[in-house]
């Protein structure tokens, strides 16, 4: 599926759209799994095996992201009780 393809224009990208908003009118945690997960189908419409590609990128990145973020706050706390 390309970007320009009637398949993405019409089916996909509306899909995705009012998903994203409708969970995140409830909760911002659903969208941005909604729009992962459509993210995912995305890239395994063409090819299902980028998928194992992708998909441990974002796992490491989301550990790694965490991580500094609690790094980040140690630092901040640790200065504070300076």
């Amino acid at each position: 599926m390309l970007f320009n393809s009637y398949q993405f224009i019409i089916g996909f990208l509306p899909v995705t759209l009012l998903g994203f908003y409708v969970l995140g009118s409830r909760r911002r945690d659903w969208a941005l799994l909604w729009l992962t997960a459509a993210s995912l189908l995305f890239y395994a419409w063409w090819r299902p095996i980028n998928v194992l590609l992708i998909a441990p990128s974002i796992l490491i990145n989301l550990g790694l992201a965490r991580l500094l973020e609690r790094w980040r706050l140690t630092n901040l706390t640790s200065r504070a009780s300076s």
